[in-house]
């Protein structure tokens, strides 16, 4: 075989390898928002990107794309199948391909933790980058998946109960040896409480590399929506934080940037949600944001 060829499937391969796992010491911290939003950026970027709903019982990826989930890793268990689990995935307009949870909490034991983890395996294998969105908490399976992950996103909000189940998550995963893995999230950093973002790296021994605002109406309206904040306000904080999330696994490139607004001026012609003016919803926004980004 051709030397080249071998190279460039050993590259093929490298590229395929990297899962980031999103999780959470507790629900309402926003982990599939941020799970969404990344993965749409890393597909407008041209990245090859698969999202698997891990949260068995109660995952909401597929609502928050606007898709229906006709099939889901339910049915590839259930009919044993889930060695030929990219069957089993639904392939959204923007590019990305999705591993849905399924339908009804019940179904959630059908699916095992050695199902979820060969379906993780498979699907790492033709895929640039695998996110994975987990049930809030430690259980076996959210364990299973961390152990395999490259990297692992934790999602906290600044509510002082949060923040103490958060710093016993961090704790744990220091002792399982995986503490290098992690970057920590604060999200809805200006919502009410009497504690101060300021402080939270004392309260969890570590330091918090994206702090993302607070917008329930606009996170919550692209969540029921099924359109990605990233896309319908490419200008919002929100959306300025999610890219720097991407940035640090996949930095974007000028002529990839390039293709993520013209990408955002054809989804706003073709689909306008809002009928009220909005800056950052505007495609003379993403032109303006797009110059300076380029300049």
């Amino acid at each position: 075989m051709d030397s080249a060829a071998v190279n460039s499937g050993t590259e093929n391969s490298k590229k395929a390898s990297r899962m980031i796992v999103v999780c959470s010491a507790v629900g309402g911290a926003g982990k599939t928002a941020v799970a969404v939003n990344l993965a749409a950026l890393l597909s407008e970027r041209g990245t090859r990107t698969t999202i698997a709903d891990a949260d068995l019982q109660f995952g909401d990826v597929a609502l928050a794309l606007d898709l229906v989930p006709y099939i889901t890793i339910k049915e590839a268990a259930e009919q044993r199948r889930i060695g030929a689990i990219r069957d089993f995935c639904i392939d959204h307009k923007s590019g990305i391909r999705v591993l849905a949870a399924p339908v009804r909490p019940e179904f959630a034991e059908l699916v095992t933790a050695a199902d979820l983890q060969q379906a993780v395996a498979g699907l790492r294998e033709e895929t640039e980058a695998l996110i994975v969105d987990t049930a809030p908490g430690l259980a076996e399976h959210n364990l299973l998946l961390l152990e395999q992950a490259d990297d692992i996103i934790v999602v906290t909000t600044p509510g002082m109960a949060a923040l103490k189940n958060t710093r016993l998550m961090i704790e744990t995963l220091a002792a399982l040896g995986l503490r290098q893995n992690v970057r920590l999230i604060v999200n809805k950093t200006d919502a009410p409480t009497l504690m101060d973002v300021s402080d939270v790296p004392e309260l969890l021994n570590f330091r918090a590399k994206i702090l993302l605002p607070d917008d329930p109406k606009r996170v919550n309206f692209s969540m029921d929506t099924g359109v990605p904040l990233v896309f319908s306000h490419p200008l919002h904080s929100f959306s300025r934080q999610m890219r720097k999330l991407a940035d640090a696994y996949y930095p974007a490139g000028t002529a990839e940037d390039k293709g993520v607004f013209n990408g955002l001026k054809e989804k706003m012609t073709a689909k306008r949600i809002r009928g009220e003016k909005d800056e950052s919803f505007s495609e003379a926004a993403i032109e303006k944001y797009g110059s300076s980004h380029h300049s």
